[in-house]
């Protein structure tokens, strides 16, 4: 597995380390390097920051050969798709016509035009890569978890057809065959729509006496 710490007063680090214990975790980068993925071809996917913007960058597993996947500013790494041909991102892209708008986007890591998905939704495929998940609803009174919708994904393609607008709302995405809504947002998804994991936060809180003198 590859993930990233970070301790109180110090830059990020990336780690990598066998899920079987048979060794101890291995640092691979400590000057800021955060959301790690792996990617295609063996290379370990991140975001490289100069102090001043975020790009999506790759490595080799030693930590050397870096270089940038995208050469304009990124906000954050979404996903990487399980065939790993696919990142999806928050970003600006430059023939973004709007200034400031915050695009999902997935980028195809071996070159090649970015496919729209939405403006700021979450996204994210099923571990076999059959479903694509795109979020409809964001958190609110009338959806408190907000809604999700899962696509089927074509055989042999990566991502389904989506509208060259991006999806807008549910009506788009329905309009795709085969897809259907899920009441629920920010999902772990499994192997199909109805399995699926997600954090259920709860308060809990106690009823003190104070006596007034």
């Amino acid at each position: 597995m590859v993930f990233s710490t970070k301790s109180a007063g110090q830059a990020s680090q990336l780690w990598l380390a066998p899920l079987d214990r048979s060794a101890p975790p291995r640092r691979i980068a400590a000057t800021g390097e955060d959301v790690p993925f792996f990617g295609p071809n063996g290379r370990v996917l991140f975001r490289l920051t100069d102090g001043k913007a975020h790009y999506l960058a790759q490595m080799g597993r030693d930590g050397g050969n870096r270089t940038k996947v995208l050469p304009f500013p990124v906000i954050d790494i979404v996903a990487i798709s399980p065939n790993r041909r696919y990142a999806i991102l928050f970003a600006g892209t430059p023939e973004s016509k709007m200034k400031d708008q915050v695009d999902t986007m997935a980028f195809p890591l071996a070159g090649g035009p970015p496919r729209l998905i939405c403006h700021g939704c979450e996204a994210t495929w099923s571990p076999d890569g059959k479903y694509f998940y795109v979020g409809i609803d964001p958190p609110s009174r009338d959806h408190p978890t907000g809604r999700m919708v899962a696509i089927p994904v074509p055989p042999g393609e990566t991502l389904p057809p989506l509208p060259a607008s991006g999806i807008r709302g549910e009506a788009d995405a329905l309009a795709i065959p085969g897809s259907q809504t899920i009441e629920q947002g920010e999902i772990a998804a499994g192997p199909d729509p109805s399995i699926y994991a997600y954090v259920k936060a709860a308060v809990h809180a106690n009823l003190f006496r104070i006596e007034l003198r």
